[in-house]
């Protein structure tokens, strides 16, 4: 677990006394003022099974059902609105919108424009490909893709950290969407893709010809989970979003959730 290390009970005691103590300080920053709405910015691509839109333009999936349970929790009336990924923290910024949730990596860049909550899910970072393809991938030294290419989303985490780290002899290519890195993928275009596990599980489960070929060690650049984004100023909504989501892990609901989706339950950490 991420966040703040609490030193190992000695008995149950003073493990029921930990308990309630989070839970009462978790209590205690939900009774505090927040908007009866609050504007959640989403991506407009869909990402099953963590958010896709239906054909009667509703938005569900795990993602989507955290953040039902995030906003009932907190008592209020949660309105989505679609962007592109690049507009979200732009939307942010300009008051459109009141917290990015779009499985937005906490990183250091984007820390310094805005702030985040507490991280509700963390996912490795993984290197797939053919699954008859016998070259001995390894993500913390790309020069073993030597004459390869491998391709990411463009204006990710995980596209600039291909385009920092990798030698001039992998082809790195960037595209528009993941969608189109996996299109490119399947059909001999590009050798591998990067990308956070928990988005590639429903291609992994409906392709079985491709695999994971090496799981990344961590890396600053990934980020530090996922977590909503929040205005700098804004810290109020900051705290209760983060004792929401802290709550939910605690109550078992975020285990609840993802057991619905077991597709993805092993490509996630738990808050």
């Amino acid at each position: 677990m991420r966040g703040v290390k609490f030193s190992r009970p000695r008995s149950l005691l003073q493990l029921t006394a930990t308990v309630s103590f989070l839970v009462l300080s978790c209590s205690a920053l939900l009774q505090a003022k927040v908007p009866a709405t609050i504007v959640v910015g989403i991506n407009n691509e869909s990402y099953p099974p963590l958010y896709w839109k239906t054909a009667d333009g509703r938005w569900v999936g795990w993602e989507m059902d955290l953040l039902h349970a995030t906003c009932a929790r907190l008592k209020a009336t949660c309105i989505e609105r679609e962007f592109a990924w690049d507009g979200l923290i732009p939307a942010l910024e300009s008051k459109h919108i009141d917290v990015i949730w779009a499985s937005l990596s906490i990183t250091e860049d984007r820390a310094r424009v805005i702030d985040f909550t507490h991280f509700y899910y963390d996912t490795p970072i993984i290197i797939i490909g053919p699954r008859d393809e016998p070259l001995r991938v390894r993500c913390d030294d790309l020069a073993t893709l030597g004459g390869y290419a491998i391709g990411a989303e463009a204006g990710s985490t995980l596209a600039r950290f291909l385009l920092v780290n990798a030698p001039k002899s992998v082809k790195v290519k960037v595209y528009d969407t993941m969608d189109n890195v996996l299109a490119d993928l399947t059909i001999g275009r590009l050798d591998f893709a990067l990308e956070g596990g928990s988005t590639l599980a429903m291609f992994l489960n409906q392709n079985p010809e491709f695999e994971p070929k090496s799981t990344c060690p961590p890396d600053r650049s990934f980020g530090a989970g996922i977590g909503g984004g929040i205005r700098k100023d804004d810290r109020e909504l900051k705290a209760r979003l983060s004792a929401a989501i802290l709550g939910l892990s605690a109550d078992g609901t975020w285990d609840r959730i993802t057991a619905q989706y077991p597709e993805i339950s092993r490509f996630l950490i738990k808050p």
